[in-house]
């Protein structure tokens, strides 16, 4: 099931987060930021495959520092899961996307 990429932004964060139906993955970036560029089209991927079971945001943190504030980022690209506001699992930089393998017996 497909699903839309929130714009999240400093005064919607607590909001969105909070009434979300399943949890989150938040991707902190910059549109000056060469991995997050990288990573953002996975993320919209993710989004379309997953859609049913994560809900998935973007926040820029130049344009909303408070949030890459309170949560610490100090780097980007980052990804955080959250659920109801607590941070639960963050990864920092471009990672590569699982890929599944069959093996055959």
């Amino acid at each position: 099931m497909a699903s839309e990429v929130k714009t999240l932004t400093d005064a919607t964060f607590d909001d969105e987060v909070g009434k979300a139906p399943t949890p989150m993955i938040v991707d902190f970036w910059a549109p000056w930021c060469g991995p997050c560029r990288m990573v953002g089209p996975i993320i919209d991927e993710i989004a379309q495959e997953h859609g049913d079971k994560v809900c998935i945001g973007k926040l820029n943190v130049d344009e909303n520092p408070g949030v890459a504030s309170k949560f610490g980022i100090m780097s980007i690209p980052r990804s955080c899961c959250s659920r109801m506001v607590s941070q639960t699992r963050r990864s920092s930089g471009r990672a590569r996307r699982p890929t599944s393998s069959a093996s055959s017996s």
